[in-house]
C-alpha cells in the first residue's frame, strides 16, 4: 500500500512540476504578429476620430476624420478659461459616417483674456460601443496670471505632465 501511495504521489508531483498547460491562442487571419500585434492602450477607449484644427482670430476650421463606421454621432463645442462659442454649440446631432469619411466644421468664438481653449467633444457609437473623444485647442498667449501657473507638457509616451516650480520667491 505504501509503495502504491508513493508511486501515486511521485506521479502527481511530476505532473505539477511541469506547470499548467493551456492551448495556444488562435491566430487571427490578417492580424499582425509580434510586438505590434497588441498596441498599448492607456486610459479609457476613445472614439476613433482624428481631429485637425486650423485656428484663426475668432474662428476655427475643424476637420473630423472617422477611423471607423459611426452612428448616432454628436459634436459639441464649448470654451474654457473665458472662451465663449458664438456659433452653434452642437453643430452635429444624430449623424452617421463611414470609415475614412471627412467632415468639415466651422466654429466662431470670442476668446477669453490671455490663453483660453476651444473644446470639441465627439460622441457616437463605433463598432457597437459608445465612445467619446474630447480635444481642447489653445487660443491666444498666456496672460501674466496664467504664466505663473504650472506648465503642462506631453512626454514622449503621450502622458500629460504638470511642471510646477519647486520654490517660488
Amino acid at each position: 500500500m505504501i509503495a502504491r501511495t508513493t508511486a501515486l504521489l511521485a506521479g502527481l508531483l511530476a505532473a505539477c512540476a511541469q506547470g499548467p498547460t493551456s492551448p495556444a491562442p488562435a491566430a487571427v487571419p490578417g492580424a499582425p504578429a509580434g510586438p505590434e500585434a497588441a498596441p498599448v492602450v492607456r486610459g479609457k477607449p476613445a472614439a476613433p476620430v482624428e481631429i485637425e484644427a486650423a485656428l484663426g482670430p475668432g474662428a476655427a476650421r475643424l476637420t473630423l476624420v472617422f477611423g471607423a463606421d459611426a452612428s448616432d454621432v454628436a459634436v459639441r463645442l464649448s470654451g474654457l478659461d473665458g472662451l465663449r462659442v458664438t456659433s452653434a454649440a452642437a453643430p452635429l446631432e444624430r449623424a452617421s459616417y463611414r470609415r475614412g469619411e471627412r467632415v468639415a466644421l466651422e466654429a466662431a468664438f470670442v476668446p477669453g483674456e490671455g490663453r483660453s481653449r476651444l473644446v470639441l467633444a465627439v460622441e457616437g457609437t463605433f463598432a457597437g460601443a459608445r465612445r467619446t473623444l474630447v480635444r481642447a485647442f489653445a487660443v491666444g498667449s498666456p496672460g501674466p496670471a496664467q504664466a505663473e501657473k504650472a506648465d503642462v507638457v506631453t512626454d514622449p509616451q503621450g502622458e500629460r505632465l504638470h511642471l510646477v516650480p519647486a520654490e517660488r520667491r
